[in-house]
């Protein structure tokens, strides 16, 4: 009993972290924020000394993940923050303001990640304009911790060149495939629908300093400069529900900058499916669709959401539909 007892006390301290150890830092924080060229705070913003609250607010919220920029960890990711615009107009009472803080990734000194944030705010001539500031640091530093908390960046090796964050994003309505897939889904649609999802979750939800989508004829693959190649690896569908077996697709992407692989993707859906074949494809490409747009507006390296099918799956999905049938006439049967 006393054992347990002892072995009880050391499990809890270890939940508690007694004997856990911190992970090491992953990324490097730069502590001065810059002003990009052309750019300059009015004198209300220089008085407030806000800029420096972003990045501190930053490596307080992220409990170990950054660390300050070291000599001796040249390959570490840089994280540095800018802003990128800075209007103000005056109107009567008060000032309207607009802030762009873009926070940036750099791996052995290229661009490889950036995120803007946007912030539209107004400051009446008899309220305290300092603490509308600080509070506008540290939405913006929330937003970068939790972007970088959830994002894969890739790292430079060989022929790696700068990102161009401000360069449209070129994208063909067609998926790439392989041959034994040439004729799947023929005749559906679902492949217009999959690409026009992606265009609408992208479009309405990218902030206005954030690449636009352009589509563009022809084969993706010998494109320049900054595009995105979807693939079609894999599917299976057919129709009748889950009495046919499981139904699947893996659609995959990399978001290439000028030959240079910054972001990729592998995502997987599977189900039983409806009746309809098409229906059912319709049904993938919507989820699809939405998974691809939310990638592309923070898109991170290696991204996957995989699935392998189970023997068993086949054999439940076509005894649950069963079983339901027996039971409705079990009922009915009374």
């Amino acid at each position: 009993m006393r054992g347990f007892a002892i072995l009880l006390c050391l499990l809890c301290l270890s939940a508690c972290g007694t004997f856990s150890r911190k992970p090491p830092p992953t990324l490097a924080l730069a502590p001065v924020v810059e002003i990009a060229e052309g750019v300059q705070p009015d004198e209300v913003a220089a008085s407030c000394n806000w800029l420096p609250v972003v990045p501190a607010t930053m490596q307080k919220e992220a409990k170990g993940m950054l660390a300050p920029p070291a000599a001796d960890q040249p390959d570490r990711h840089l994280i540095s923050v800018r802003v990128q615009r800075f209007e103000v107009t005056p109107d009567g009472r008060e000032r309207d303001y607009l802030v762009v803080l873009r926070a940036h990734v750099q791996h052995r000194g290229k661009l490889v990640g950036f995120l803007d944030y946007k912030r539209e705010f107004s400051i009446e001539s008899n309220e305290a304009p300092c603490p509308v500031f600080s509070k506008v640091a540290r939405k913006a530093a929330a937003e970068f911790e939790d972007w970088l908390r959830y994002t894969r960046f890739v790292e430079c090796g060989e022929g790696c060149t700068d990102m161009h964050p401000d360069e449209p994003i070129a994208m063909s309505p067609s998926l790439v495939r392989p041959e034994r897939l040439q004729s799947f889904g023929a005749g559906c649609g679902w492949e217009k629908t999959l690409i026009d999802r992606i265009a609408k979750k992208y479009e309405g939800d990218r902030a206005e300093s954030a690449p636009a989508l352009v589509f563009r004829q022809g084969d993706v693959r010998e494109w320049e400069g900054r595009k995105l190649l979807l693939r079609l690896d894999d599917g299976h569908v057919v129709g009748g529900q889950q009495f046919t077996g499981p139904k699947w697709i893996i659609v995959s992407g990399d978001l290439i900058d000028h030959g240079f692989v910054t972001a990729s993707f592998t995502w997987q859906l599977q189900n039983g499916g409806s009746w309809s074949e098409c229906k059912t494809l319709t049904s993938f490409a919507e989820d699809s669709g939405d998974f691809v747009g939310r990638w592309l507006l923070r898109p991170s390296h290696g991204t996957k959401n995989l699935r392998p099918a189970r023997p068993l799956d086949g054999v439940f999905q076509i005894l649950t539909p069963i079983v339901l049938v027996m039971d409705a006439a079990r009922l009915f049967s009374r």
